[in-house]
């Protein structure tokens, strides 16, 4: 069922005083037995309280149609920057909740004073590391939207953001949000049928970038004398020993790869390596 519109470009009627006000013109072909129903399924974008395409302050206020023939209509829209319809649904404001928390379990390597957790010989505790729980926020948020469901919905699942976002007075640092986004079923109300969106970010404000230690049993060995910063390639892969034997555990490895004799005496070659375990998206895109 394909809707276009007709002469919009030059068609289009508005005023720019305050309040700003647009009307814009469509025609439908649809099957003879549709309503105007199916064509708001068809255009979400043309049901009460959607925005304005160039002016995202102005909002539907009132969709008309007018069947003109077995399948052909002409819908008129108009929109207004001055939209307080409460009886609206799609026209109310995201609800927010930052009344949740859970608790993670966080490996350390510094106390909360930024003393390293060693132990009495200098040795950095890791087998098994220092940990804490620690309590991070759960931001929800609700809001009504058209019953179509959202291109984005599974891509956004489990991202993380790209961008800095504001919520409610309170700034969100990028990489530091990751979402879990749901549709619910159909719902009508005041005749507008609309779903009911639901965002879940939870907060991590060291970032959800995965950082792994850079550990392993083996470790690239370079050239007698070669130094490995200009030394494009290794010259080899081998097990690192330990006491001239087949390390047992794990061994810290600089950042060229190579086993670190006494992480102890130098703990400034210790190295986090990070990795995205989770997608990045601009969250600035969701209808906050």
């Amino acid at each position: 069922m394909p809707l276009y519109t007709f002469g919009e470009s030059h068609a289009e009627t508005s005023t720019l005083d305050n309040p700003r006000t647009y009307t814009r013109y469509f025609r439908a072909e649809t099957d003879p037995a549709d309503d105007a129903n199916t064509i708001l399924r068809s255009r979400p974008d043309l049901a009460r309280g959607q925005p304005h395409p160039r002016d995202s302050s102005a909002r539907i206020t009132k969709t008309e149609f007018s069947r003109t023939g077995p399948g052909t209509w002409e819908i008129t829209v108009e929109y207004s920057t001055a939209t307080e319809d409460k009886t609206n649904p799609l026209g109310r404001p995201t609800n927010w909740d930052l009344s949740q928390w859970e608790a993670r379990t966080i490996g350390l390597t510094r106390d909360a004073a930024g003393r390293p957790i060693n132990n009495t010989a200098g040795d950095l505790f890791d087998d098994p590391p220092a940990s804490a729980d620690r309590h991070f926020p759960i931001l929800r948020g609700t809001r009504n939207i058209t019953p179509s469901f959202p291109p984005w919905l599974l891509d956004y699942t489990d991202s993380i953001n790209s961008d800095a976002i504001r919520i409610r007075g309170l700034t969100f640092p990028p990489l530091t949000l990751r979402a879990k986004i749901a549709i619910s079923d159909i719902q009508t109300e005041n005749d507008i049928d609309f779903s009911t969106l639901s965002m879940e970010f939870a907060v991590n404000p060291a970032t959800w970038i995965h950082r792994q230690p850079n550990r392993g049993f083996f470790e690239l060995y370079y050239d007698k004398g070669q130094d490995p910063a200009k030394q494009p390639k290794p010259a080899g892969r081998r097990r690192i020993l330990v006491n001239g034997e087949p390390a047992t555990e794990p061994q810290w490895l600089d950042q060229y790869g190579r086993a670190i004799a006494d992480p102890a005496k130098d703990p400034t070659k210790l190295i986090f390596l990070s990795f995205d375990l989770h997608a990045r998206r601009p969250f600035n895109a969701l209808p906050l």
